[in-house]
Protein backbone atom coordinates (compact mmCIF):
# COMPACT_ATOMS: atom_id res chain seq x y z
CA UNK A 1 0.00 0.00 0.00
CA UNK A 2 2.78 2.45 0.86
CA UNK A 3 4.42 1.82 -2.51
CA UNK A 4 1.20 2.86 -4.25
CA UNK A 5 0.83 6.07 -2.27
CA UNK A 6 4.48 7.05 -1.68
CA UNK A 7 4.51 9.71 -4.38
CA UNK A 8 1.34 11.19 -2.89
CA UNK A 9 3.29 12.23 0.22
CA UNK A 10 5.20 14.80 -1.85
CA UNK A 11 2.20 15.69 -3.98
CA UNK A 12 -0.02 16.85 -1.12
CA UNK A 13 2.70 18.04 1.29
CA UNK A 14 1.53 16.21 4.39
CA UNK A 15 3.52 15.33 7.46
CA UNK A 16 4.85 11.82 7.94
CA UNK A 17 2.41 11.36 10.84
CA UNK A 18 -0.60 12.33 8.67
CA UNK A 19 0.72 10.13 5.87
CA UNK A 20 0.97 7.19 8.28
CA UNK A 21 -2.59 7.85 9.46
CA UNK A 22 -3.76 7.96 5.83
CA UNK A 23 -2.05 4.63 5.09
CA UNK A 24 -3.68 3.11 8.21
CA UNK A 25 -7.11 4.31 7.07
CA UNK A 26 -6.58 2.90 3.59
CA UNK A 27 -5.38 -0.42 5.05
CA UNK A 28 -8.47 -0.58 7.28
CA UNK A 29 -10.70 -0.04 4.27
CA UNK A 30 -8.88 -2.73 2.30
CA UNK A 31 -9.11 -5.20 5.19
CA UNK A 32 -12.86 -4.71 5.56
CA UNK A 33 -13.41 -5.04 1.82
CA UNK A 34 -11.27 -8.19 1.77
CA UNK A 35 -13.33 -9.68 4.62
CA UNK A 36 -16.55 -8.93 2.73
CA UNK A 37 -15.19 -10.48 -0.49
CA UNK A 38 -14.18 -13.62 1.40
CA UNK A 39 -17.58 -13.83 3.08
CA UNK A 40 -19.33 -13.49 -0.29
CA UNK A 41 -17.12 -16.19 -1.83
CA UNK A 42 -17.84 -18.52 1.07
CA UNK A 43 -21.52 -17.59 1.08
CA UNK A 44 -22.93 -21.13 1.16
CA UNK A 45 -20.36 -22.40 3.64
CA UNK A 46 -21.10 -19.51 6.04
CA UNK A 47 -24.89 -19.80 5.53
CA UNK A 48 -25.23 -16.24 4.29
CA UNK A 49 -28.68 -15.62 2.87
CA UNK A 50 -29.69 -12.69 0.65
CA UNK A 51 -30.79 -10.59 3.65
CA UNK A 52 -27.48 -11.16 5.42
CA UNK A 53 -25.55 -10.40 2.25
CA UNK A 54 -27.43 -7.12 1.89
CA UNK A 55 -26.56 -6.30 5.50
CA UNK A 56 -22.88 -6.96 4.72
CA UNK A 57 -23.08 -4.58 1.76
CA UNK A 58 -24.71 -1.90 3.93
CA UNK A 59 -22.06 -2.31 6.64
CA UNK A 60 -19.31 -2.06 4.03
CA UNK A 61 -20.85 1.05 2.47
CA UNK A 62 -21.23 2.65 5.90
CA UNK A 63 -17.65 1.82 6.85
CA UNK A 64 -16.32 3.09 3.50
CA UNK A 65 -18.19 6.37 3.99
CA UNK A 66 -16.82 6.68 7.52
CA UNK A 67 -13.24 6.12 6.36
CA UNK A 68 -13.72 8.52 3.44
CA UNK A 69 -14.91 11.18 5.89
CA UNK A 70 -11.87 10.54 8.11
CA UNK A 71 -9.58 10.92 5.08
CA UNK A 72 -11.36 14.12 4.00
CA UNK A 73 -10.98 15.60 7.52
CA UNK A 74 -7.34 14.50 7.77
CA UNK A 75 -6.35 16.05 4.44
CA UNK A 76 -8.64 19.06 4.22
CA UNK A 77 -10.52 20.06 1.04
CA UNK A 78 -7.60 21.00 -1.23
CA UNK A 79 -5.36 18.06 -0.38
CA UNK A 80 -8.34 15.69 -0.44
CA UNK A 81 -9.07 16.74 -4.03
CA UNK A 82 -5.45 15.94 -4.99
CA UNK A 83 -5.68 12.62 -3.14
CA UNK A 84 -8.97 11.78 -4.86
CA UNK A 85 -7.49 12.42 -8.30
CA UNK A 86 -4.34 10.48 -7.44
CA UNK A 87 -6.40 7.53 -6.21
CA UNK A 88 -8.41 7.52 -9.44
CA UNK A 89 -5.12 7.28 -11.35
CA UNK A 90 -3.71 4.36 -9.32
CA UNK A 91 -4.62 1.64 -11.84
CA UNK A 92 -2.68 3.55 -14.49
CA UNK A 93 0.28 4.11 -12.18
CA UNK A 94 0.32 0.43 -11.27
CA UNK A 95 0.22 -0.55 -14.94
CA UNK A 96 3.35 1.59 -15.46
CA UNK A 97 5.18 0.26 -12.42
CA UNK A 98 6.95 -2.58 -14.25
CA UNK A 99 8.12 -0.24 -17.00
CA UNK A 100 9.39 2.22 -14.43
CA UNK A 101 11.09 -0.55 -12.46
CA UNK A 102 12.78 -1.94 -15.57
CA UNK A 103 14.02 1.46 -16.69
CA UNK A 104 15.29 2.28 -13.18
CA UNK A 105 17.98 -0.40 -13.65
CA UNK A 106 19.18 1.19 -16.88
CA UNK A 107 21.07 4.32 -17.81
CA UNK A 108 17.70 5.76 -18.86
CA UNK A 109 15.38 5.81 -15.81
CA UNK A 110 11.93 7.28 -16.25
CA UNK A 111 11.43 10.70 -14.67
CA UNK A 112 8.51 11.83 -12.54
CA UNK A 113 7.37 14.11 -15.40
CA UNK A 114 7.49 11.21 -17.87
CA UNK A 115 5.47 9.05 -15.47
CA UNK A 116 2.86 11.78 -15.05
CA UNK A 117 2.64 12.27 -18.82
CA UNK A 118 2.25 8.51 -19.38
CA UNK A 119 -0.42 8.31 -16.67
CA UNK A 120 -2.31 11.06 -18.48
CA UNK A 121 -1.98 9.18 -21.78
CA UNK A 122 -3.16 5.89 -20.23
CA UNK A 123 -6.05 7.64 -18.53
CA UNK A 124 -7.20 9.40 -21.68
CA UNK A 125 -6.95 6.11 -23.62
CA UNK A 126 -8.65 4.23 -20.73
CA UNK A 127 -5.91 1.59 -20.68
CA UNK A 128 -5.12 -0.13 -17.40
CA UNK A 129 -3.38 -3.45 -17.94
CA UNK A 130 0.38 -3.98 -17.89
CA UNK A 131 0.17 -5.01 -21.53
CA UNK A 132 -1.70 -1.80 -22.34
CA UNK A 133 1.02 0.19 -20.59
CA UNK A 134 3.71 -1.55 -22.62
CA UNK A 135 1.78 -0.99 -25.84
CA UNK A 136 1.29 2.67 -24.98
CA UNK A 137 4.94 3.09 -24.11
CA UNK A 138 5.88 1.66 -27.48
CA UNK A 139 3.24 3.28 -29.67
CA UNK A 140 2.18 6.59 -28.14
CA UNK A 141 5.12 7.86 -26.16
CA UNK A 142 7.40 9.31 -28.80
CA UNK A 143 7.08 12.79 -27.29
CA UNK A 144 7.28 11.47 -23.72
CA UNK A 145 9.99 8.79 -23.60
CA UNK A 146 13.41 8.98 -25.19
CA UNK A 147 14.42 6.72 -28.06
CA UNK A 148 16.65 4.71 -25.69
CA UNK A 149 13.81 4.22 -23.20
CA UNK A 150 11.48 3.03 -25.95
CA UNK A 151 14.15 0.62 -27.21
CA UNK A 152 14.55 -0.89 -23.73
CA UNK A 153 10.79 -1.24 -23.37
CA UNK A 154 10.68 -2.89 -26.80
CA UNK A 155 13.31 -5.37 -25.65
CA UNK A 156 11.31 -6.07 -22.50
CA UNK A 157 8.10 -6.44 -24.52
CA UNK A 158 9.83 -9.01 -26.73
CA UNK A 159 10.92 -10.93 -23.62
CA UNK A 160 7.34 -10.89 -22.28
CA UNK A 161 5.94 -12.18 -25.58
CA UNK A 162 8.56 -14.95 -25.75
CA UNK A 163 7.89 -15.95 -22.15
CA UNK A 164 4.13 -16.06 -22.75
CA UNK A 165 4.66 -18.19 -25.88
CA UNK A 166 6.87 -20.56 -23.92
CA UNK A 167 4.29 -20.86 -21.14
CA UNK A 168 1.54 -21.51 -23.67
CA UNK A 169 3.56 -24.22 -25.46
CA UNK A 170 4.50 -25.93 -22.20
CA UNK A 171 0.89 -26.02 -21.00
CA UNK A 172 -0.25 -27.97 -24.07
Amino acid sequence: MQNSYGYLLNLVSISQQDYDTLIDLLAEREAVNDDIRIAKRRRNELYIDNKSEQALVEITNHYDAEIETDIRVLLGPERYQIFYQYRSELPYRQALSEISRRLSYSNFPITVKQTEDLVSELKSAELVSDQDALDLAMLHSEGILTFDQRMLIGKYLTEVIQLNDLKERSSR
